[in-house]
Protein backbone atom coordinates (compact mmCIF):
# COMPACT_ATOMS: atom_id res chain seq x y z
CA UNK A 1 0.00 0.00 0.00
CA UNK A 2 1.46 3.34 -1.05
CA UNK A 3 1.16 6.66 0.68
CA UNK A 4 -2.41 7.73 1.38
CA UNK A 5 -3.50 10.96 -0.27
CA UNK A 6 -4.39 14.02 1.81
CA UNK A 7 -8.01 13.95 0.60
CA UNK A 8 -8.42 10.27 1.51
CA UNK A 9 -7.16 11.02 5.01
CA UNK A 10 -9.46 14.01 5.29
CA UNK A 11 -12.66 12.51 3.89
CA UNK A 12 -12.42 8.83 4.81
CA UNK A 13 -11.82 8.33 8.53
CA UNK A 14 -11.50 4.56 8.03
CA UNK A 15 -8.31 4.93 5.98
CA UNK A 16 -5.28 4.09 8.09
CA UNK A 17 -1.65 3.84 7.04
CA UNK A 18 -0.12 0.39 7.39
CA UNK A 19 2.31 1.66 10.07
CA UNK A 20 -0.62 2.47 12.36
CA UNK A 21 -2.27 -0.89 11.77
CA UNK A 22 0.95 -2.79 12.55
CA UNK A 23 2.00 -0.75 15.60
CA UNK A 24 2.15 -2.64 18.91
CA UNK A 25 0.33 -0.36 21.35
CA UNK A 26 1.09 -0.56 25.07
CA UNK A 27 -1.50 -2.48 27.07
CA UNK A 28 -3.50 -5.64 26.50
CA UNK A 29 -6.89 -4.13 25.71
CA UNK A 30 -8.45 -5.38 28.95
CA UNK A 31 -10.00 -3.51 31.87
CA UNK A 32 -6.90 -4.09 33.99
CA UNK A 33 -4.47 -3.18 31.18
CA UNK A 34 -6.21 -0.98 28.59
CA UNK A 35 -4.53 0.13 25.39
CA UNK A 36 -2.61 3.39 25.70
CA UNK A 37 -3.71 5.89 23.07
CA UNK A 38 -0.68 7.56 21.55
CA UNK A 39 0.34 9.33 18.36
CA UNK A 40 2.95 7.72 16.17
CA UNK A 41 5.62 10.01 14.74
CA UNK A 42 4.63 8.97 11.20
CA UNK A 43 0.87 9.42 11.76
CA UNK A 44 -0.40 11.96 9.20
CA UNK A 45 -3.37 12.86 11.46
CA UNK A 46 -1.13 13.78 14.39
CA UNK A 47 -1.98 17.46 15.09
CA UNK A 48 1.46 18.00 16.62
CA UNK A 49 2.90 17.46 13.14
CA UNK A 50 0.65 20.01 11.41
CA UNK A 51 2.22 23.16 10.02
CA UNK A 52 1.43 26.45 11.76
CA UNK A 53 -0.59 27.59 8.74
CA UNK A 54 -2.76 24.47 8.92
CA UNK A 55 -3.33 24.91 12.66
CA UNK A 56 -4.31 28.56 12.15
CA UNK A 57 -6.65 27.61 9.29
CA UNK A 58 -8.41 24.93 11.38
CA UNK A 59 -8.73 27.36 14.31
CA UNK A 60 -10.22 30.07 12.08
CA UNK A 61 -12.74 27.67 10.52
CA UNK A 62 -13.92 26.52 13.95
CA UNK A 63 -14.05 30.11 15.25
CA UNK A 64 -16.11 31.28 12.25
CA UNK A 65 -18.48 28.32 12.59
CA UNK A 66 -18.99 29.11 16.27
CA UNK A 67 -19.57 32.78 15.50
CA UNK A 68 -22.12 32.04 12.79
CA UNK A 69 -24.08 29.68 15.06
CA UNK A 70 -24.09 32.26 17.86
CA UNK A 71 -25.09 35.06 15.51
CA UNK A 72 -27.87 33.12 13.77
CA UNK A 73 -29.43 32.09 17.06
CA UNK A 74 -29.42 35.61 18.49
CA UNK A 75 -29.94 37.82 15.42
CA UNK A 76 -33.69 37.26 15.51
CA UNK A 77 -33.98 38.57 19.06
CA UNK A 78 -32.90 42.13 18.25
CA UNK A 79 -36.03 43.07 16.26
CA UNK A 80 -38.28 40.87 18.42
CA UNK A 81 -39.31 43.78 20.63
CA UNK A 82 -40.19 45.88 17.56
CA UNK A 83 -42.19 43.02 16.06
CA UNK A 84 -44.05 42.56 19.34
CA UNK A 85 -44.79 46.29 19.47
CA UNK A 86 -46.06 46.40 15.87
CA UNK A 87 -48.42 43.46 16.40
CA UNK A 88 -49.38 44.49 19.94
CA UNK A 89 -48.22 41.29 21.57
CA UNK A 90 -45.41 40.15 23.87
CA UNK A 91 -41.82 39.43 22.89
CA UNK A 92 -42.33 35.76 23.78
CA UNK A 93 -45.13 35.44 21.23
CA UNK A 94 -43.10 37.25 18.58
CA UNK A 95 -40.24 34.73 18.85
CA UNK A 96 -42.55 31.72 19.17
CA UNK A 97 -42.72 31.16 15.42
CA UNK A 98 -38.93 31.05 15.25
CA UNK A 99 -38.68 28.47 18.01
CA UNK A 100 -41.40 26.04 17.02
CA UNK A 101 -40.68 23.12 14.70
CA UNK A 102 -41.89 23.48 11.11
CA UNK A 103 -44.67 20.89 11.43
CA UNK A 104 -46.16 22.63 14.48
CA UNK A 105 -46.00 25.99 12.68
CA UNK A 106 -47.80 24.46 9.69
CA UNK A 107 -50.63 23.13 11.84
CA UNK A 108 -50.88 26.44 13.67
CA UNK A 109 -51.18 28.34 10.38
CA UNK A 110 -53.94 25.95 9.23
CA UNK A 111 -55.77 26.46 12.51
CA UNK A 112 -55.39 30.23 12.22
CA UNK A 113 -56.82 30.17 8.68
CA UNK A 114 -59.86 28.26 9.90
CA UNK A 115 -60.45 30.73 12.69
CA UNK A 116 -60.32 33.76 10.40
Amino acid sequence: MGEISYWDLLLDQAVLPQSILEHRYRGDGTGESPYVVEWLPSDPRNPFGFSMARKVFITLVIALASLSVSFSSSAYLTPAALIAEDFETTTEVSILRRRLPRQVRHHMSLLTQRLI
